[in-house]
């Protein structure tokens, strides 16, 4: 069926579930086209992962917006693409922010 006001999202989590970045087409402002029926739609999510060696978890998904109940899913994967960040680090935290140290 034809669908609009589709939001698009994208989240970022570490295997024991702590979000470490999250956001979708309306949080961003980004207007979509409405989904007609029989349609595909490609959307394409890019962004720099500066963070810290280790497993992480990405989840997608799309849903209506409604303003009585701020959205209703349509279609959620949790979990479904698994990355290993590999590299030397020597911090702690969730971030890479490839900080220097120098005495002055």
């Amino acid at each position: 069926e034809d669908l609009t006001g589709l939001i698009y999202g994208c989240t970022v989590k570490t295997v024991d579930g702590q979000t470490v970045y999250g956001t979708n087409t309306r949080q961003r402002g980004i207007e979509v086209s409405h989904g007609d029926a029989g349609e595909t739609i490609v959307v394409d999510f890019q962004f720099d992962l500066n963070i810290v060696p280790g497993e992480y978890f990405i989840s997608l998904g799309v849903a209506l917006d409604d303003g009585e109940r701020d959205n209703i899913a349509i279609d959620r994967r949790y979990d479904l693409i698994h990355i290993t960040v590999r590299g030397d680090y020597s911090g702690f935290g969730l971030a890479q922010m490839n900080m220097s140290i120098t005495e002055i």
